[in-house]
């Protein structure tokens, strides 16, 4: 029950994104410190796409579990992110903008972040 009231009001969703951002700024300096500012932009894109695309995909299971929502709308702005997420990558990727594995470390800020928020409220309720 503590969990759901958590994510209600929008507190857990904060926690992830802090935690997906603190670990993407984390990844970039690593980048930036032993692989060169490429190689960091690459990080810092993919971890900006991961925070940008969580927010999103938040935003829209709020509204599509909401009860006086317009479901419809919401299912369109879900297709028209995962097409978006899709087709921007493939863009970057085809036309060399930047090179595919500092962008794949970067979006791996994604599920590190999720983890170590879980890690965290789990600890915390724990403690309680």
């Amino acid at each position: 029950m503590v969990e759901a009231s958590r994510s209600e009001d929008g507190r857990g969703t904060r926690r992830v994104l802090g935690a997906v951002g603190v670990i993407g700024i984390g990844m970039v300096m690593l980048a930036a410190t032993f692989a060169g500012a490429r190689a960091a932009l690459g990080v810092a894109v993919g971890a900006a796409i991961a925070l940008a695309n969580l927010w999103v995909f938040d935003l829209v299971v709020r509204r599509l579990l909401a009860p006086s929502s317009s479901r419809p709308l919401w299912a369109v702005v879900a297709g028209v992110k995962f097409c978006a997420l899709v087709c921007g990558t493939f863009l970057v990727l085809d036309r060399g903008l930047l090179p595919l594995l500092p962008l794949a470390i970067g979006y791996g800020a994604l599920p590190l972040g999720i983890v170590a928020s879980a890690t965290r409220t789990q600890t915390a309720i724990g403690e309680n």
